[in-house]
């Protein structure tokens, strides 16, 4: 049989009836009961000369160029459950109803000599409320977001009476501030300051996908790019074939009639989805291999979680980290002691334990786990895995330790040439050495220059970045260390991105491959940063296995239009993709990656699967190369930046 026939016949048998079975719909949060607490200044009052960055939120967002020093003038002196607060107050004539799970107050400050500070609201009854922000870094603060959840009585009590109750009545709000210096001068400036609540509505899901899916006009939009941007953004298109500003989507039956017909839909559901994984040719599938086997389950007698249970340990096939079936399992951690993979043995390279730490000397070489050999231990373990050959084996050593809390592990290691076995527990509370964690968005300078840690890519990196804007403008160059640096908010990349561009580019290409294999594509734009250039620095970065995603594009795109040297000890992740979130009836959620496929353009080869290799790689002999010991990754990009 012809194998395009083939696989259309199968494609029909395991969709049978899919279309209309289906609402899909999204979480859409809307800002409502805006009460903007900088009201009644003057245009005097404010001053001019800064750039506030919102909270990445609206692709129309504008940067704000004043601010207001609320705190510099004399503060008024208030008696707070018996301590003296001074700060700045704000009267309401009419008192702010305020919800103690829906309202937020909303910060966005620029401060300097800041240690931390202080909301009070006191209500009509004339109770106060505190909550106490730490300030982690100076200068531009990251916009802030806080839960009245979070607000505390001063009193410390709340009678039962008031505790059930949802809403408090303000009728004024107290700012104040705790100065890291006391003599020295200070800076607080408020850019934003509100109070207002969020509204989650439901909505309709918008995709290509959807559409395809129901046939209903309503999960279709005429465009799906974003061509309106504010100045806050270095973009001048953008488009994902999906509501913009969500990845979670759910899926209700439209005609419910039981449970066993559901579960018929729901494996049909499944099935089409497989059918639309887009990176078979890139993980080296056999994609009639797997829609073979799919239709095998969905024929078979089973039971539906048999059912499930099978098509999961199948999709698990594609070896991919942004598409699985989640699965409710055992909770595990990680134990006292880590061990890593290093010239083919596995080696312990960290003992979270005092009493396990002279026991078990560090690189001591594990043979044995629970009694079994440590490569028939691995080949047992039942993880999910994804990536090539040579991640799994680097995701099997990682997890090997990892237990319940009830469990206990009896390691067998050699060390100068005497076998020794330990035992230990998981109940017992780790002590991680501060050393041992690596520091998000560390800034540091080597000389003339500059090194930025990012554990992954959070909102507000960018501005925890350009908060070092006049040393980086001194700076020769800069050493990005994104080892184990997951991915994570990719805009917060592209800011960082841009500001090393001399040009527009095109960072990405999205595609999407309809049913009838027609394919729609775009490209992802990304303009020079007006705020902050850096195009003249040279560049290092250094990887792992585990630098993936929004990581792995701001690599290769680095790599391609800047002066980038790529350091590591292995390649990178090669996970580039978008991952969505699909919530099925049963309570079954699936992670995958249909409704976008990116890809960089102007690179050799595309990064999904094949991850990034290393310009200089650094080989790794012992635990003491590793960070955070002698680090010698770091140290050799700190040797190689000397003769740039």
């Amino acid at each position: 049989m012809n194998q395009l026939v083939f696989l259309v016949l199968i494609f029909c048998l395991v969709t049978i009836d899919i279309f209309g079975q289906w609402s899909i719909t999204t979480r859409e949060r809307k800002l409502i009961n805006k009460h903007n607490l900088l009201e009644g200044f003057s245009e005097e009052d404010y001053r001019k000369g800064y750039v506030f960055f919102g909270p990445t939120q609206s692709p129309k967002e504008d940067v704000i160029d004043r601010g207001i020093s609320i705190l510099n003038d004399t503060p008024q002196v208030f008696n707070i459950s018996g301590r003296e607060i001074k700060g700045w107050v704000r009267d309401f004539e009419t008192p702010v109803r305020l919800s103690k799970h829906s309202s937020f107050v909303y910060t966005n400050l620029f401060v300097s000599n800041i240690k931390s500070y202080s909301l009070h609201l006191q209500d009509t009854d004339g109770n106060w409320y505190n909550h106490i922000v730490k300030v982690k870094h100076q200068k531009y603060q990251v916009p802030l977001e806080i839960s009245i959840s979070k607000f505390r009585n001063i009193e410390g009590i709340e009678d039962q009476e008031q505790e059930q109750e949802d809403s408090l009545d303000i009728s004024r709000i107290v700012i104040a501030k705790e100065q890291i210096k006391k003599e020295d001068p200070f800076k607080f400036v408020v850019a934003q300051l509100s109070f207002y609540d969020h509204e989650i509505s439901e909505i309709p899901a918008k995709g290509f996908f959807f559409h395809e899916l129901t046939k209903d006009s309503v999960n279709h939009q005429i465009s799906y790019s974003v061509e309106d941007f504010g100045n806050s953004y270095p973009l001048l298109d953008f488009t994902i074939f999906r509501n913009f500003s969500s990845n979670s989507f759910w899926f209700k039956p439209n005609n419910y009639s039981d449970d066993k017909a559901l579960k018929g839909q729901v494996l049909s559901l499944l099935s089409t989805i497989i059918n639309k994984y887009p990176f078979y040719q890139e993980h080296n599938i056999d994609k009639e291999f797997i829609h073979n086997e799919l239709n095998e389950i969905l024929k078979s007698k089973r039971s539906f979680d048999s059912k499930l249970n099978s098509i999961s340990e199948l999709v698990n096939l594609l070896s991919d980290g942004h598409f699985y079936l989640q699965q409710h399992k055992t909770k595990r951690k990680s134990g006292p002691v880590f061990a890593k993979e290093i010239g083919g043995q596995i080696q312990v390279v960290s003992v979270f334990n005092n009493e396990l730490h002279d026991k078990i000397p560090l690189g001591s070489i594990i043979t044995k786990v629970d009694g079994v050999n440590v490569d028939s231990y691995l080949k047992n373990l039942n993880i999910r895995l994804y990536g090539k050959e040579e991640d799994k084996r680097m995701q099997l050593v990682s997890k090997m330790l990892y237990k319940t809390s009830q469990d206990s592990t009896t390691l067998t290691f050699k060390n100068a040439g005497k076998e020794k076995s330990i035992t230990y527990r998981y109940d017992k509370k780790l002590r991680v050495s501060k050393n041992f964690r690596p520091i998000h968005a560390q800034f540091r300078e080597y000389d003339d220059w500059s090194y930025f840690r990012l554990n992954s890519f959070r909102v507000g990196d960018w501005i925890r970045f350009f908060n070092n804007k006049p040393k980086l403008e001194k700076s020769d160059g800069i050493i990005f260390d994104l080892r184990g640096n997951p991915g994570g908010a990719e805009v917060e990349a592209f800011r960082i991105l841009s500001c090393f561009l001399k040009k527009p580019i095109a960072a990405t290409h999205n595609t999407y491959e309809f049913n009838s294999s027609k394919t729609i594509s775009a490209s992802n734009v990304i303009l020079p940063n007006k705020y902050l250039d850096l195009s003249n620095l040279k560049i290092v970065i250094l990887v792992d296995k585990k630098t993936a995603c929004a990581s792995e594009i701001f690599t290769s795109l680095l790599k391609q239009y800047s002066n980038t040297t790529i350091i590591g000890a292995e390649k990178t992740s090669g996970a580039y993709a978008s991952g969505d979130y699909f919530h099925l009836p049963f309570n079954l959620v699936l992670k995958n990656n249909i409704l976008n496929k990116f890809y960089a353009p102007g690179s050799d080869s595309a990064i999904e699967y094949n991850g990034i290799e290393p310009d200089i790689y650094v080989p790794i002999f012992t635990y003491k190369d590793l960070f955070p010991y002698e680090d010698k990754v770091l140290n050799t990009a700190l040797k190689f930046q000397k003769h740039l």
